[in-house]
Formats: C-alpha cells, sequence, structure tokens
C-alpha cells in the first residue's frame, strides 16, 4: 500500500513530499511474512521504495509509475532483477487538515 500526496491529474506531489519527506511511505503486506514499512523516495530516475533502516543506503524496488488512476497499472522492480505488477484499486482522499 503507497501513502503519497496525489495530485487531480493521478500523479505524486512531488512539491508536497520535497516539503515533508515523512508523507511519502508505504507497507509490504504478505500473507506469509510479517508487514513491512518504508519510505517512498524521489531518485533521478523517478520514484523508489527503501525499508527503514535502508540497507546500506540502497534502493530495494523501483517504481515506474507515470500517473496513479484506478484501473492503472503499477510495475515494481527489485534491485536484483523481476518485478511485480500492482493495479491501482482507489485512491481515497486524505484529510491533510491533521
Amino acid at each position: 500500500m503507497l501513502n503519497l500526496p496525489m495530485r487531480k491529474d493521478g500523479t505524486v506531489d512531488v512539491q508536497a513530499v520535497r516539503a515533508n519527506p515523512a508523507i511519502a511511505g508505504f507497507r509490504r503486506f504478505w500473507p506469509n511474512e510479517p508487514d513491512r514499512r518504508g519510505h517512498v523516495v524521489r531518485t533521478d530516475g523517478g520514484w523508489a521504495l527503501s525499508f527503514q533502516p535502508a540497507t546500506n543506503g540502497r534502493t530495494l524496488f523501483l517504481i515506474e509509475m507515470r500517473r496513479l488512476l484506478p484501473g492503472d497499472e503499477v510495475m515494481i522492480e527489485r534491485s536484483e532483477g523481476g518485478s511485480w505488477p500492482f493495479r491501482v484499486v482507489d485512491l481515497p482522499p486524505v484529510d491533510r487538515q491533521s
């Protein structure tokens, strides 16, 4: 599950992430492993997922995305090879007042 500030056109609000990097996170949950949380970070090539603490400062997964709207596909690429496709199901609004 990705937690990112989004613009209405389905792109990540880069300025909001730059102003407060802690708002860009994710949770990985597999049925046979404990949940893991990490941060979504901006890279030269786009966006990456990094578990906290990062392993030797290494990016663990790269996200191939141009936009995120319901029905869109997102590819998560492992740094050691291989990738997983995910489909955007919902983009609920987030109350940024709290």
